[in-house]
Order: structure tokens, then sequence, then C-alpha cells
């Protein structure tokens, strides 16, 4: 089972299931900590220690923080990176493989630009992540879903074939071509 994680200091969204499917998305919702990133990162762990529970989750994929550059809060910054540094110790805990996967690439594959604008990538994450087949409820769900399908293409390549055929089925209903 791959879960894959959308990190978010305020609504993180996630991903599971076997590389062939079903999949359920989901998302979590951490208070807001301002400037308090220890409790934040507390309550992240607490949240992750039963999400990981048991031995069915064998590799955890997550979208790479984005990289710190001037426009971004260093606050926003330390949430991001922390978030995902307890989410690594939290699989190495468990012996779960846990791997990075670039923001671009996941929008590039399952949106069809990675060099979407943050504003773009949420009004056209839902739809584009129904056309996978996946059910997201919003756009941090979707983004999990994408990160997902990064880890499936990498690491099962096998399944994520059946994942593109899926794809183009759906496009092809829908009138629109694989991008």
């Amino acid at each position: 089972m791959i879960a894959a994680f959308d990190l978010s200091a305020s609504c993180s969204g996630w991903c599971i299931g076997e590389a062939g499917g079903p999949v359920e998305t989901g998302s979590f919702r951490l208070p807001p900590f301002r400037e308090d990133i220890g409790g934040l990162l507390l309550a992240h762990s607490r949240w992750l220690d039963g999400f990981l529970k048991g031995d069915q989750i064998k590799l955890v994929a997550f979208e790479k923080p984005v990289r710190p550059f001037a426009a971004l809060n260093l606050e926003t910054a330390r949430k991001l990176y922390g978030l995902a540094g307890v989410l690594e110790m939290e699989c190495a805990r468990r012996n779960i493989p846990a791997r990075q996967v670039s923001n671009t690439e996941a929008k590039k594959l399952c949106y069809g630009n990675g060099g979407l604008k943050s504003a773009e990538a949420k009004k056209v994450a839902v739809p584009r992540a129904r056309l996978w087949g996946f059910d997201p409820k919003g756009h941090d769900e979707a983004d999990a879903a994408a990160v997902w399908l990064v880890a499936v293409k990498h690491w099962h390549p096998e399944q994520f074939k059946v994942w593109e055929a899926r794809r183009r089925a759906a496009g092809a209903e829908a009138g629109e071509a694989l991008i």
C-alpha cells in the first residue's frame, strides 16, 4: 500500500491505496498554531501515529517542501520543512521508506502543466484528479493524489500503465486529449 501526502501547515491532503487501486483520499486539518511550531509538529506527529499504524503501508511519498525564496514567510518555511521532517521521522521509526516528490512533476503528470501558479492549480486540481479516477473533495486531496500517482509511476511502473489507460479513456469520454 502506498500513502502520499500534500503537507500543509493548515490542511494537508492524503491519498492511500494499492498501486493498482482502489484509492482513498482525505485531508486533516491542524489547528492554527501561529508561532508555536513545536505544537504544530507535535499535533502532526500524533495524527501520523494513528494514520501509519499497522503494517499495511509499504511506501510513503510526500510533496517536497518548496525551496525558500524571498516571498516565502520564514515561519511558513519552518513549518513546511518541519512537517516533512516529522513525516520522515515517523516513517523511519516504522521502517517505511519515505520519498520526496517534486511539486512540478506531480502537477505536470496529473494536471498537464508543471508550471501552474498556485491559484491556477487549485482551479484545475479536482477536475483533473477525477479524470485519473480519484474522488478528491478539495485541492489538497487532489494534490496528494498527484503525489501518489508519481510514486506509482516511479516505483510501480506496470500498475501505472493501468492508471494511464484509465486517464486516456476518461479524457476521450470527456472530449479531451491526454496532456
